[in-house]
């Protein structure tokens, strides 16, 4: 007979209670086989979650084929954005392979639903604000007597920087991924005698870009 079917929220951001959920995340249900009393397991078909009796995401196919014992997991990530902030519960129908297609029997598809969980949508309004970028050393015209000359960047923002990318004349000399700080030693030989832009810029998970420029010469 059909056994358990188990719904598991993982919610993408950390630090929230379980029952709320924000922005974009990840529903993963287990499974085992749903039967007809008295038959053999034909095998989950697909699993269809539900919002209150609106479905949403696609029919979803185990992501793990080898075994059936322990359960199948299903899972797709789920945008809250598509929906208002407020109270919902959430179910999951799984179907077997029942049917005039299917392998077992010539019934159609047997469905069981999960109990449900019940959860507050609270989606979180995107950053559109660039982060700040400043860079500290050099100052911009700055003269540059040394061979070996640090180069010290920090970014800020209200959410998370994602990268830092440093440039010398447009070319990237450094990279730094998830901090807001960069730095590193110049080497000034090939530049003597000339006047050399730095370009500062950082991107946080947004996607939002926040730029700084320091222009410096390099003694000859």
């Amino acid at each position: 007979m059909f056994k358990t079917l188990a719904l598991i929220l993982l919610l993408s951001a950390p630090g929230f209670a379980q029952t709320t959920v924000r922005n974009n995340s990840a529903l993963d249900a287990s499974a085992t086989d749903p039967v007809v009393a008295g038959q053999t397991s034909c095998g989950v078909a697909y699993l269809q979650f539900y919002l209150g009796a609106d479905p949403i995401g696609p029919q979803i196919t185990s992501t793990n084929t080898t075994t059936t014992d322990p359960p199948n997991n299903y899972s797709f990530v789920w945008d809250t954005k598509t929906v208002p902030n407020g109270p919902y519960y959430l179910t999951v129908r799984a179907y077997d392979k029942a049917g005039p297609n299917g392998t077992c029997d010539g019934t159609a598809p047997n469905m069981q639903i999960s109990a449900p969980i019940f959860i507050t949508v609270n989606n979180v309004a995107p950053d559109t604000t660039p982060p700040n970028v400043t860079i500290y050393v050099p100052t911009s015209g700055a003269l540059i007597l040394t061979k070996s000359q640090p180069i010290q960047v920090a970014a800020s923002d209200e959410s998370s920087i994602s990268n830092v990318t440093l440039r010398i004349n447009g070319v990237v000399k450094a990279t730094a991924s998830n901090q807001g700080n960069l730095s590193m030693v110049w080497n000034t030989n090939p530049y003597k005698g000339t006047s050399v832009r730095i370009d500062a810029s950082a991107t946080d998970v947004f996607g939002n870009t926040g730029t700084a420029t320091s222009t410096v010469t390099v003694r000859k």
